[in-house]
């Protein structure tokens, strides 16, 4: 069953939801789901793929997240899941738009499933889905429901299917905090020092920044003994150094 919702306030855009039933007698083993399953052509003869691209997976440092569609691209766009480098997540909406239209697919669930959007292109248009992977078995009358996910047309680039992503999610209950005049303030980031940094330092940057007026100050990466862990590692960050280097800052 698919089911599909639409609303006034948001007149582009269009919900759904897949439910499988196993309405036979014996269990019924499911892999994987795909939903919202389209095929996006620019409309140009011989260049169906001529469109550029939101890609909204976090897969490697550096990476570009939008450019224009070339032949033969292929992306996974895994969500919820480490990929190479420790990366992954990210927001999981892919978008394609020309000079003309836009359109856009995604899921609109408040909690970071696991996922992936795959996208393909090739000489007949650009593919793309949301795959699920669903591993479950379910017994006789027993149903399984996607997550729901959404399907966007629109005018302009990315900017537009990810404000509306960020409405619709503020609809379910997703609260954006509104930020203080502090969060446009400029700050000194410490990964000049790399994964080894010391709070020696941190803390020795600390006239220069009086100097230029900077009052925030990023611990950044590896402050910490193992991604997911958290603890501060004990060659660099023994005991409560972490704690005595900000007293320190706020003095």
């Amino acid at each position: 069953m698919l089911h599909v919702e639409a609303y006034d306030e948001f007149p582009n855009l269009v919900l759904t939801s897949g439910e499988y039933k196993n309405g036979g007698s014996s269990d019924l083993k499911i892999d994987r789901a795909v939903t919202q399953q389209h095929r996006f052509d620019s409309g140009v003869a011989g260049k169906a793929y001529d469109m550029w691209t939101y890609q909204g997976a976090s897969i490697d440092w550096g990476k570009d997240d939008i450019f224009k569609v070339k032949k033969g691209f292929s992306q996974v766009n895994a969500m919820g899941e480490v990929v190479k480098g420790g990366y992954g997540g990210g927001i999981p909406v892919v978008a394609f738009w020309n000079a003309s239209v836009g359109e856009a697919i995604g899921h609109v669930e408040t909690l970071p499933l696991t996922l992936s959007l795959p996208v393909k292109a090739d000489n007949v248009g650009v593919n793309a889905a949301v795959d699920i992977p669903v591993n479950t078995t379910l017994k006789p009358g027993e149903t399984f429901s996607t997550p729901r996910s959404f399907v966007a047309v629109y005018s302009g680039d990315f900017y537009q299917p990810l404000h509306l992503w960020s409405r619709v999610l503020q609809k379910e209950g997703w609260e954006i905090p509104k930020p203080s005049n502090e969060a446009y303030n400029i700050s000194w980031c410490g990964w000049g020092y790399e994964f080894n940094v010391t709070p020696a330092q941190m803390l020795g940057t600390v006239p220069k920044l009086k100097e230029l007026g900077i009052k925030w100050a990023t611990l950044d990466d590896r402050w910490f003994d193992d991604y997911g862990d958290w603890r501060p590692r004990s060659d660099t960050f023994p005991g409560d150094s972490i704690k005595k280097m900000a007293d320190d800052f706020h003095k």
